[in-house]
């Protein structure tokens, strides 16, 4: 059974316009390209669809998910989205990725292995992001 929403205490709104120049405030500012948006935790509990939708419409084309199924979740909304997967590759299903069309954000060096040996194996350049350790000890 569904809780009436009248039995909440509060409820909230989002304003999809205000993250929408939230982001292109932010692109405006860097000096070439533009900037991508992070809509890991299902939009940051904004709900990933209607978010990654405002975004597509505002410019915005690359998009940045923990996990996999988050990153299916924004292709099935936006089939021309560049969507980076944060959490990195998971090695075994290394030819998954391309098949999806999700980007790895390789996070160790064993990752950086596997991606090499898959694109080596498969005769393909492979596009990728290396993360960086700035010693924060997290993703993204």
């Amino acid at each position: 059974m569904k809780t009436p929403d009248s039995l909440f205490a509060s409820q909230l709104s989002i304003d999809l316009d205000a993250v929408a120049d939230n982001w292109r405030l932010l692109s405006s500012k860097l000096a070439t390209g533009q900037a991508g948006a992070a809509v890991k935790a299902d939009g940051y509990g904004l709900g990933i669809r209607p978010v990654v939708r405002s975004l597509w419409a505002a410019g915005c084309r690359d998009f940045f998910v923990a996990h996999p199924a988050e990153g299916l979740a924004v292709l099935e909304e936006l089939s021309k989205a560049r969507v980076h997967v944060l959490n990195g590759l998971i090695p075994e299903a290394a030819a998954e990725y391309p098949r999806l069309g999700l980007i790895p954000v390789l996070n160790d060096l064993g990752q950086i292995a596997a991606w090499r040996a898959f694109a080596q194996s498969n005769d393909v350049l492979m596009e990728s992001i290396v993360q960086v350790d700035t010693g924060m000890k997290r993703l993204g």
